[in-house]
């Protein structure tokens, strides 16, 4: 009442002082501005400490859960559902889904360092390409994806730029895939004769047209595809740079 008299009703507290007093309730002037002052100490907004700066905007999982997460999905090929039921085991209860959500927000958190490898690897001279087959698991049976791969390794050819690997995944084989993944490459690519890349070598290509360099399996120094399923570790030879042809075959 006397707060609200105060700045509700614009009511002194020397006025109120007088009308409590003729009420013969003997509240003096200090004695109410006091008690206007402990109000407004309680009245104060609360506060708290910012929250941990977590990867993912309020969210709960910190760096090394989303690490190892990402790292058993992708690096050991163990699924969310499988992962889910382990940590259930250990009575730890993360949902499928939040699982997805994780991975979701992980990959739109590290794009910043994706897109900087993917200008790297293009801007090379030459890349190696190749894709493989991958088993994706969906509702209830196993289809198959594609994961596409494209490398630059100048250190075969005396160059000092770091090596590195992009990766690109696909419900299929199409060949629209490798055009929009290599729409701004011009060079020289080493890959297998699969047709879907035929169009990458056209004369009047945009940017520019790309050099085919055709590998085979020989005695040659090869380069690791892991993960290939039923396949030869090391399916394809290193380029060696001795391409004067539009199609090279090494």
């Amino acid at each position: 009442m006397i707060v609200f008299e105060k700045y509700g009703q614009h009511q002194p507290l020397n006025r109120q002082a007088e009308h409590y007093g003729r009420e013969g309730v003997d509240l003096s002037l200090s004695t109410l501005a006091d008690l206007v002052g402990d109000c407004a100490t309680l009245l104060r907004p609360l506060t708290q400490p910012p929250a941990p700066s977590h990867p993912i905007a309020r969210g709960r999982a910190g760096p090394a859960l989303l690490a190892h997460v990402l790292v058993s999905k992708y690096g050991l090929h163990l699924p969310l559902n499988r992962q889910s039921a382990a940590y259930a085991r250990e009575g730890i209860g993360l949902d499928v889904s939040t699982l997805a959500d994780w991975i979701g927000a992980a990959a739109a958190t590290l794009m910043p360092l994706v897109e900087p490898l993917r200008t790297h690897v293009f801007a090379a001279a030459r890349i190696h390409a190749d894709d493989t087959p991958v088993p994706v698991l969906a509702q209830g049976k196993t289809r198959t994806g594609r994961l596409w791969t494209y490398v630059r390794d100048d250190r075969p050819f005396g160059g000092d730029a770091p090596p590195a690997a992009v990766f690109f995944y696909s419900p299929d084989r199409g060949g629209d895939h490798p055009e929009e993944h290599l729409a701004r490459f011009a060079g020289l690519m080493q890959a297998d004769a699969y047709a879907g890349f035929n169009r990458l070598y056209a004369a009047a290509r945009k940017p520019g047209p790309i050099t085919e360099a055709g590998c085979r399996v020989g005695g040659d120094v090869a380069t690791p595809t892991p993960h290939r399923p039923g396949r030869a570790g090391f399916p394809h030879p290193v380029l060696h740079g001795r391409a004067s042809l539009a199609t090279t075959y090494l």
